[in-house]
């Protein structure tokens, strides 16, 4: 991968552990660009406005070559650097005001772009009938040209990236750890799987564990990436109902699988519904909600009606993490040991 200077730049800073996007977004304002930003490090690191740990992370990594190390780095293991500069960044997710700043990817950046982006989201405990709900309406949506958006979590995400591959359709996983971690660890062959013919997404630096925080940060990316975003199941306090809550915010179109009335699982789709969202049976349901006539055609984004933004409530407690990152080369090591990030 080719980058430019800026984008060099860009990524060395996002890199910074400890330098979080607000803090990241107020130096690109103060000073105009990434560039400006590592001139002013080599310069006068003092007037910073950074935490003493973010400016000796700088100073260790201003040496000439070290960008190019940083870039060759990530080309070894076969990642993407992905930049709000990068004409594939999502467009929809670049309007949202908590946009990531930078963007991790193994696959087909070109998806980010698709013309019909719908989510599919739900339990990691679910039920038959809602492995099966996913699949098919991923799979059926998948035909009709549809990219399928998930987390590839256990339960309905998996099966929802399932469905899209099984129909030779295009999917989206956007991962709660490193995009060069796979997580759950069963989930291997479907990782390889996405990263042939789909996109594997993460804000997260590469090696990075899958922490119980990361999952409800991402969720807001899953629903930004996409013009709609699909619920299955969930509880009252789950991430799904999180996830629908920040599609909400972002003016996403908000649709709901319904549930037997006598599981719990049933309360977020059940209630979304009461709430005004699309009850939906099939694809063609979210076609006739999005009012898309095919997803390979112009596709015109249709805002909730009259729905307000829900408060979010904690989700589910996170299944016990186990990491099967690949195996660094020593150089790699070395580069990731500058910036405090540890071995992937």
């Amino acid at each position: 991968m080719t980058y430019t200077m800026e984008e060099k730049c860009w990524i060395w800073l996002a890199t910074l552990k400890g330098l979080g996007d607000k803090a990241f977004r107020s130096l690109i304002e103060a000073l105009g660009s990434a560039q400006a930003v590592r001139q002013a490090a080599l310069q006068s690191p003092g007037d910073l406005p950074l935490e003493e740990n973010v400016k000796a992370q700088m100073a260790r990594t201003l040496s000439p070559d070290y960008l190019d190390r940083l870039a060759a780095a990530l080309d070894r293991r076969g990642i993407v650097a992905v930049t709000p500069m990068n004409p594939q960044y999502s467009g929809l997710l670049a309007q949202l005001p908590d946009a990531p700043v930078l963007l991790y990817a193994k696959g087909d950046l070109s998806l980010m772009q698709s013309p019909g982006l719908i989510a599919v989201v739900g339990s990691r405990s679910a039920t038959r009938y809602g492995q099966k709900a996913a699949y098919q309406l991923a799979r059926d949506l998948a035909m009709q040209g549809v990219t399928i958006v998930s987390g590839m979590a256990r339960g309905v995400d998996s099966y929802a990236h399932q469905g899209a591959l099984a129909a030779g359709g295009k999917t989206i996983a956007v991962l709660g750890c490193g995009v060069d971690v796979i997580y759950p660890p069963e989930n291997g062959a479907l990782y390889d799987q996405i990263a042939e013919q789909g996109l594997l997404l993460s804000e997260y630096l590469p090696g990075a564990e899958p922490l119980k925080g990361h999952f409800p940060e991402r969720n807001r990316i899953i629903s930004g990436l996409c013009h709609g975003v699909l619920v299955l199941e969930g509880g009252e306090r789950s991430g799904s109902r999180i996830t629908a809550n920040l599609a909400l915010d972002q003016g996403r179109e908000v649709m709901a699988v319904p549930g037997n009335i006598d599981l719990p699982l049933s309360y977020t789709p059940n209630q979304l519904i009461r709430e005004g969202c699309a009850l939906i049976t099939s694809a063609q349901d979210v076609m006739e909600a999005m009012g898309w006539a095919n997803a390979q055609a112009s596709v015109q984004q249709k805002k909730p009606a009259a729905q307000q933004p829900r408060r979010q409530e904690a989700p589910e407690a996170e299944e016990p993490i186990r990491v099967t990152p690949g195996k660094p080369t020593a150089d790699e090591t070395k580069i990731m040991g500058m910036l405090s990030m540890g071995p992937a």
